[in-house]
């Protein structure tokens, strides 16, 4: 049936009970009566918080440290106006991979600089310095990977050369 979404997986067992039923926790870890943490994340961008950032994107973290316990990776949506660029920083113990989701603009990881436009997915290894500066006239819109989850004290920021 179009549209049809199936009840998740945890919402039901095969006795009808609710997800917070034991049968849940035997079903999933083995162990009767242990009521397992979240497995799944849903996150509407819609609803998402929206930070300002200094260099004049908007930044919306969709599933991280913030707004759940998941700590071994995070995605956040970037909304980088033309004309702006992201300020120049490393991280310590963070990699990163920007998705290019539309808009154009030049992206520097280390020595290396590339233009990059929609479709474009760039790793960002820890250590390295890194920027993208819209150089398009529409705003550059990306998805941000992170491993481990983003947190700011990772966040080295540089002056701009």
């Amino acid at each position: 049936m179009a549209g049809h979404r199936p009840p998740p997986r945890h919402a039901l067992t095969k006795d009808g009970a609710g997800s917070n039923s034991p049968h849940v926790a035997e079903c999933f870890s083995g162990t009767a009566g242990v009521v397992p943490r979240q497995t799944m994340i849903i996150v509407n961008r819609k609803r998402a918080g929206i930070i300002n950032t200094a260099h004049g994107s908007e930044l919306r973290p969709l599933i991280d440290r913030t707004s759940s316990e998941i700590t071994q990776c995070s995605l956040a949506e970037e909304i980088l106006p033309p004309g702006c660029a992201v300020t120049p920083h490393h991280h310590r113990e963070i990699e990163e991979i920007y998705y290019v989701v539309s808009g154009r603009g030049l992206m520097t990881v280390g020595d290396e600089t590339s233009d990059v436009e929609a479709g474009d997915a760039v790793y960002v290894p820890r250590g390295h310095r890194h920027t993208l500066e819209n150089t398009g006239d529409q705003p550059i819109t990306l998805l941000v990977a992170c491993g481990p989850a983003f947190f700011y004290e990772d966040e080295i920021k540089e002056a701009r050369e």
